[in-house]
């Protein structure tokens, strides 16, 4: 009875060293692939798109440090461009995205931000 007892243990620490753990990682960093003004008064903005990702965050604002003015918006994973309207002409915005994927408790672990691109609205 000892014997099966010590093999049921050993067999038990054994399996669960072998079982993978399903830590959710970071997504990588973000990247801006084009930002624009085609017409006054609209940005558009274009970011890489990620498969593994549940969505992403963007950030425009008219300060580098994004201190003011800052508009933050989120979209779903499918979204991989921006078209937005009603900007200040002729004043010069910046952009910033970074994806994010849901942990298994629920919560949101995010990527790092992309670099900062500017664009000077028409």
């Amino acid at each position: 009875m000892k014997k099966i007892f010590l093999l049921t243990l050993i067999f038990c620490f054994v399996f669960s060293l072998s079982i993978p753990t399903l830590a959710a990682t970071k997504p990588s960093r973000q990247t801006i692939v084009k930002i624009s003004s085609p017409k006054k008064g609209q940005i558009f903005l274009s970011w890489k798109k990620y498969s593994s990702v549940k969505g992403y965050q963007i950030y425009i604002s008219k300060s580098s440090n994004f201190s003011k003015s800052t508009k933050s918006l989120s979209v779903g994973k499918n979204t991989h461009s921006l078209y937005s309207k009603n900007w200040k002409s002729k004043t010069k915005y910046y952009a910033k995205v970074r994806s994010f994927k849901m942990s298994e408790n629920g919560k949101k672990l995010y990527g790092k931000w992309s670099t900062i691109r500017s664009v000077t609205v028409k």
